[in-house]
């Protein structure tokens, strides 16, 4: 029975875990805790006023009492050391997942993003990023000491607040679980235990469904034959793009008004809180952004489709960065650059990589990262706002890492090597590759027997994956949160018995 419950917030769908969290706290009689920026407090105010706790997040800029006392520093490092033992992560891996800030190093030349003092800190000391993620453990352990909660909810890992208070938790002992939007089915989401955010529930329910001999229901055949005749890119993913198109001019600039207000406003309060943005260099990130998108386009090429069929290539598509799918799910390829040259060195004879470039990169690549990508041989950058399925349909080969491509790839019957996890690994259609310095004998092996099944049987495992999604997620439209609150139950029953399991061993 579950009584004390922290979210920590996120800025996309805190209004469905605004909503979910105060049913929660009248029907159930949750005790709810909620992590969030100052600013955000008063977006869960209903909370609040039920009883709920807010715990606004501190300015890490500012020094911290431990920072004072050598034992207690020396004791910090030290819960540090046993989170990373208890989860097997290491903490650098937090800092890698802040790229925006101080882990700015890692991706410096690779694309331009605000700046702020803790970011010039963090490049100026390399020593820094390491004070900031202690001060964040500090304050998740005073937290959790605090609040005492018996589950952690949020809707993402990836951000170093939440990726300290996921391994924080392995050492707890405390159930973290995450909530996502599904990138097969649109507007449904689930619940998860998985550390990566995969939806941890459809792979159990894949393989009762294939040990059952069961055939694909007439709802999943028809969401392949759809696709299939006009395939259409993920809702969620949809109105990120349209959010981003419809940014006009006078939006944006209202947006720059609305921060000049919140730097105020700290002013007139003392400078006391979290420091806010800069305004300054968001407007000089926003014109800057717009001359290079004038004076890039060159680098970027189209091609019709019946450019396409005539040519042999493996097609390579970019991330947006920052990206969780990459910093967090895939640190080895983080660097997309240097993903690019390698697997233009794993290349076959006469194959070209058509690498497209992501359209919110647009604009923000410094001139000297798109040169030296377009002098990786064979290598030609594709239009960010060419229509990205003529290049899966005609390719002769899909590699990414982690990408959705690789899924449209496979339900448009082309094949795709991957790189790390992802979340169609589950019915074995895509050729996924362990060893990164065999690649070349993948892309060989792929080239020449590309599919591993029949047709009828390669279609079958689509769609019973399709079917085991549709059977694992929630619409969007949920009303009253029941399934989500028995998606919970039946998560933390997984969760104690893994416990039992690792106690009887």
């Amino acid at each position: 029975m579950l009584h004390r419950v922290l979210f920590c917030h996120t800025s996309n769908r805190y209004e469905y875990f605004r909503d979910f969290l105060g049913s929660m706290q009248k029907s159930n009689n949750w005790k709810i805790g909620i992590v969030c920026p100052p600013l955000e407090a008063e977006t869960y105010s209903d909370i609040i006023k039920g009883g709920g706790v807010i715990f606004p997040l501190p300015d890490l800029s500012k020094e911290m009492d431990w920072e004072k006392d050598e034992n207690d520093k020396s004791a910090l490092f030290k819960l540090i050391g046993e989170c990373e033992y208890a989860s097997n992560i290491s903490s650098g891996r937090i800092t890698l997942s802040d790229e925006r800030h101080t882990g700015r190093a890692y991706s410096q030349n690779s694309y331009y993003f605000p700046s702020s003092e803790l970011v010039r800190d963090s490049l100026c000391d390399n020593e820094k990023p390491t004070i900031i993620l202690a001060r964040i453990f500090s304050f998740v352990k005073n937290t959790l000491d605090n609040f005492r909660p018996d589950l952690l909810i949020t809707g993402a890992s990836n951000s170093p607040l939440h990726f300290t208070a996921s391994i924080m938790a392995k050492k707890y002992l405390i159930p973290y679980l995450i909530s996502r939007r599904s990138k097969v089915l649109s507007q449904r989401f689930y619940w998860t235990d998985d550390s990566e955010m995969f939806n941890s529930l459809v792979k159990e329910k894949y393989n009762i469904k294939v040990k059952n001999g069961e055939a694909a229901s007439r709802f999943s055949r028809k969401f392949v034959e759809g696709f299939r005749e006009g395939p259409k890119t993920v809702q969620y993913i949809l109105d990120n793009w349209k959010k981003g198109d419809s940014a006009n001019w006078f939006n944006i600039h209202r947006n720059f008004l609305a921060l000049l207000y919140v730097k105020i406003r700290y002013i007139l309060n003392g400078n006391k809180g979290r420091k806010p943005k800069s305004v300054i260099t968001r407007i000089w990130d926003y014109y800057r952004s717009k001359f290079m998108q004038m004076r890039q386009r060159y680098f970027y090429s189209r091609f019709d489709r019946k450019n396409l069929t005539n040519m042999r290539y493996i097609y390579y598509p970019l991330h947006k960065e920052p990206e969780l799918a990459l910093n967090y799910q895939a640190p080895l390829w983080h660097d997309q650059k240097h993903t690019i040259s390698y697997v233009s060195a794993m290349l076959p004879a006469g194959y070209r990589l058509l690498v497209k470039e992501h359209r919110f990169n647009w604009g923000r690549r410094p001139t000297g990262y798109l040169k030296s990508m377009t002098r990786f041989p064979n290598v030609l950058l594709i239009d960010p706002f060419d229509n990205q399925f003529k290049y899966i349909k005609n390719a002769d080969l899909i590699i990414t890492d982690n990408g959705s491509t690789g899924w449209e790839g496979l339900i448009l019957r082309r094949p795709v090597i991957t790189l790390e996890r992802t979340f169609y690994d589950i019915p074995g259609l895509a050729n996924r590759v362990t060893e990164p310095s065999k690649l070349d004998q993948s892309i060989i092996q792929t080239l020449k027997n590309p599919f591993n099944c029949p047709w009828d049987e390669y279609d079958r495992r689509l769609g019973l994956f399709i079917d085991a999604e549709m059977e694992t997620t929630i619409s969007e439209d949920e009303p009253d949160h029941k399934l989500s609150l028995g998606m919970i139950d039946q998560l933390l029953e997984r969760v104690e018995n893994r416990k039992a399991a690792n106690i009887a061993k």
